[in-house]
């Protein structure tokens, strides 16, 4: 009687032990790998970053050759161009390191929602980024910048942990550990210089862009009286560099959706990260993939 007690017993833990790793093996993590895929996906595109180091360079070539068409320019207009020139290029080699930064920065983005990716699909991650020698070439950028436009302390320090976290599989194979260590620092990346420069500074290039096409092409239009064709082919050209820059100006905000996006995705996950298989989190994070894919289209179109 008492074997047979003891056996029930031990039938019934046992049988309490399979329902704790049935319920363990069974959540559903298609959903987050799902948003960690479109979520890779769309921090990849870092044409925005590529364009904006570029935009000085269009504009010194649109006011140089807006000057040119000045019959007589005068005295005090030929040191505006002088100095606006000089502006330009100081701008152009600015932006361009600054760019390099922000594609560090968007690259720790886009590796982390990889491994995320893979963790969730029960992979192993190799990462072997030498963080040492990421932040030594922000460092070595940031030293180029005027203050206000570097890279901070505190978002280097997020990088770094990221970086840390997703360099030790073997201490993160569960991806709620993965999540709930990368959530603070990968909310200061989002939040910080990287959406602050495309917010601000990107706009700004693209809405004095707009106006130098709108002052350069009204000049050649307007120029020595220019024969129907020739208004034809100016009136073509402004209207393509337009249809360019609201692109890109489109694209700037489909990336701060991006950004904002993937910030609000990964801290659902981090509130839930105890029972990730909550159907209002699965279902939250299929809308965010939504919305995604559509700034996603609005990117590949820029």
């Amino acid at each position: 009687m008492k074997s047979l007690i003891h056996r029930k017993g031990w039938m019934s833990a046992f049988a309490c032990l399979c329902m704790v790793m049935l319920t363990t093996s069974c959540t559903n993590l298609t959903a987050v790998q799902e948003w960690s895929k479109t979520s890779l996906e769309a921090s990849e595109f870092n044409g925005i970053v590529t364009t904006y180091a570029d935009t000085p360079v269009r504009l010194k070539r649109y006011d140089a050759l807006h000057f040119k068409h000045l019959k007589r320019p005068t005295g005090e207009q030929k040191r505006f161009f002088a100095l606006r020139q000089r502006v330009y290029g100081t701008n152009a080699m600015e932006r361009k390191n600054q760019a390099e930064s922000l594609n560090m920065l968007l690259a720790v983005v886009s590796d982390y929602m990889r491994a995320l990716a893979t963790l969730s699909a029960d992979g192993t991650v190799d990462y072997s980024k030498n963080m040492t020698t990421l932040n030594t070439k922000i460092n070595d950028l940031n030293a180029t910048l005027a203050p206000e436009k570097r890279i901070s302390t505190r978002t280097l320090g997020a990088v770094g942990s990221i970086v840390q976290t997703i360099m030790k599989p073997w201490q993160v194979k569960q991806v709620k550990k993965t999540i709930e260590q990368a959530n603070e620092p990968l909310q200061t990346i989002l939040a910080g210089e990287l959406r602050q420069i495309v917010a601000t500074d990107f706009l700004d290039d693209l809405n004095t862009e707009r106006d130098a096409l709108e002052l350069y092409y009204g000049a050649l239009l307007n120029d020595g009286y220019p024969s129907a064709a020739a208004q034809d082919a100016v009136t073509e050209w402004r209207e393509l560099r337009q249809e360019q820059n609201i692109a890109r100006l489109h694209a700037v905000h489909a990336y701060l959706t991006v950004l904002d996006t993937i910030s609000k995705g990964h801290q659902q996950l981090y509130d839930h990260r105890n029972n990730l298989n909550d159907q209002k989190v699965i279902k939250n994070l299929y809308g965010l993939v939504l919305d995604l894919r559509k700034q996603i289209t609005i990117l590949a179109k820029s």
